[in-house]
């Protein structure tokens, strides 16, 4: 609780207020209610996989309402378990964080707690998805008849709608 304490306040001078805003909300959400209790010396790597799938079943923060019951990874999409898995990168981040502040001041007498943190790989790879013809078909027709001729030109070209906006008969040969 300590370390984490150290590393928000050094936050609040070196990020920005709205960087800030986010470390606090997610420090006081997933962390402070599952961590602070553990004294810096004792964190090891237990600790970090009950943290992590603590957080990977713990639905996300949604306003001021209650998260809701904890839902088994099994019973996750792929894309609500790719956005948890970047969450707990965020964790990881700021408790690596937290860890070296506290290493600095020598607060620590071993280098455990840092090395027990591990980075889900391949949570920011973009998700590529592909309509198939019939989909295609469903999209055009479900568009009114001036929007049906971007939706046809982004189709074709794989273009963004901005791109399409901005693009001019000489743009092409």
């Amino acid at each position: 609780g300590h370390a984490l304490q150290d590393y928000l306040n050094w936050k609040r001078i070196a990020a920005t207020t709205a960087t800030f805003e986010t470390l606090v909300s997610l420090v006081n959400y997933h962390l402070v209610p599952r961590i602070s209790h553990v004294p810096l010396a004792d964190f090891n790597g237990k600790h970090f996989h009950e943290l992590a799938l603590a957080v990977m079943e713990t639905p996300p923060k949604t306003r001021r309402c209650d998260p809701g019951p904890r839902v088994p990874i099994q019973k996750i999409s792929d894309d609500a378990l790719r956005r948890r898995k970047k969450t707990l990168n965020a964790l990881t981040s700021i408790l690596r964080g937290a860890f070296d502040i506290a290493w600095e001041r020598g607060e620590l007498n071993s280098d455990i707690p840092l090395r027990c943190l591990r980075r889900v790989p391949n949570v920011d790879r973009p998700r590529v998805v592909f309509l198939d013809r019939d989909e295609c078909r469903m999209l055009m027709d479900a568009s009114n008849p001036d929007l049906e001729l971007l939706v046809r030109a982004a189709l074709y070209t794989g273009c963004r709608a901005n791109e399409l906006i901005q693009m001019r008969v000489g743009d092409f040969e």
